[in-house]
């Protein structure tokens, strides 16, 4: 009697953390409806979709090995939500043929290329031109860009000399900001204001005329999380066997859900006025850009779903779509490269290049009438 009550209670607890973890797993998917302006705490479910999902599919294994219908329980809301899944990993990319006629686009966080470093050298500036002088992208967009004067940081003299002629536009405040290089002519360009007190967060569009089209192209910086040192190292611990206090694990629970909060309402804020401007767009778009949010979140659902968008790590990717790596443990998918449905993306690849904290990312674009 003693061990099947031990197997009753051992089912019990099991079901009632496969009914938790389900239950993440739809509200991972009503993040992306659902403003975190109005529902605070539902982005993090959207952060974490990741590591819930394979909770959930930890439990559909375990209910098959014990041969219980309870699999189908978590296994329903997977497949029900399996576009999100492809958000993230992609199983076998586009790839363009010789005679496709595509221009290439690299987007990229250069993270102030280091200047903000505990020892500052050019060390990193120089890592982060070499890779963009081999990429050679006919349009470049870049986030946490610094320009400094002649005698400081002179980045842009010496990305253009690494580069070649190239037109440009850039929106920066105290020498920081967004820039977008093109080898193609800029025929007109402005900035799309969020109305903040932190400008280092921007967006920036520019017309640029590829062959006998116009594109409008967009580079945007979305409102950071600011998370420190100190919430990094909770998150390694409560991911690791460290053991933590119930005090601790509960302070840095909230502190985490408070800053993804804060940080989530203000980004739908800024999708919502980036999303406005890009469907009054005369032209066909590419929005390039860090978003600091996730593919399952509200951010993403504003600029890439509701303006019929197509993800080009989605078109044309392959792998795991991660940007940004923290830890072996901890890894976000926060850059994109997003397209006019009337185009074709090829090729897209995250590249494994560590310089920045985000890892840069390039597709080929084509009209569909090449």
């Amino acid at each position: 009697m003693g061990k099947k009550k031990e197997f009753h209670i051992l089912t019990f607890v099991l079901t009632l953390l496969n009914i938790i973890a389900a239950s993440a797993l739809l509200l991972a998917y009503l993040c992306t409806k659902l403003s975190p302006e109005q529902y605070k705490g539902l982005a993090f479910f959207g952060l974490c979709y990741p590591y819930i999902l394979i909770a959930n599919m930890l439990f559909v294994i375990i209910w098959i090995v014990a041969r219980r219908k309870r699999f189908l329980f978590s296994l329903i809301i997977i497949i029900a939500g399996w576009s999100f899944v492809s958000r993230w990993v992609q199983l076998g990319g586009k790839t363009r043929n010789e005679n496709d006629s595509c221009f290439k686009v690299l987007n990229y966080n250069v993270q102030t290329f280091g200047l903000y470093a505990k020892n500052i050298t050019t060390n990193k500036r120089d890592s982060i031109f070499a890779l963009i002088e081999a990429e050679n992208a006919d349009i470049m967009c870049f986030q946490e860009y610094y320009h400094g004067n002649e005698q400081y940081f002179p980045n842009t003299s010496l990305l253009k000399q690494k580069i070649g002629k190239v037109y440009s536009y850039m929106s920066l405040d105290n020498h920081l900001g967004v820039v977008t290089f093109s080898k193609f002519p800029i025929i007109n360009s402005g900035e799309i204001p969020f109305q903040q007190e932190n400008r280092s967060n921007r967006a920036i569009f520019c017309d640029i005329i590829v062959g006998k089209d116009t594109l409008r192209i967009y580079n945007i910086h979305f409102q950071s999380v600011f998370f420190n040192e100190e919430d990094y190292v909770f998150a390694k611990q409560a991911t690791s066997i460290n053991d933590l206090s119930n005090d601790e694990l509960k302070q840095g629970s909230l502190r985490l859900m408070r800053k993804v909060h804060q940080g989530g309402a203000k980004r739908a804020k800024q999708a919502r006025i980036l999303n406005e401007h890009i469907a009054q767009s005369p032209y066909k778009t590419i929005v390039c850009g860090d978003f600091n949010d996730v593919p399952c979140s509200y951010t993403y659902n504003q600029i890439c779903r509701k303006l019929h968008l197509k993800d080009a790590f989605v078109e044309s990717g392959k792998g795991i779509g991660t940007t940004l790596q923290i830890d072996e443990k901890l890894s976000f998918r926060i850059d994109y490269i997003f397209h006019h449905k009337d185009l074709k993306s090829y090729d897209f690849q995250v590249i494994d290049y560590k310089a920045s904290d985000h890892y840069p990312i390039r597709a080929y674009i084509s009209f569909k009438s090449m």
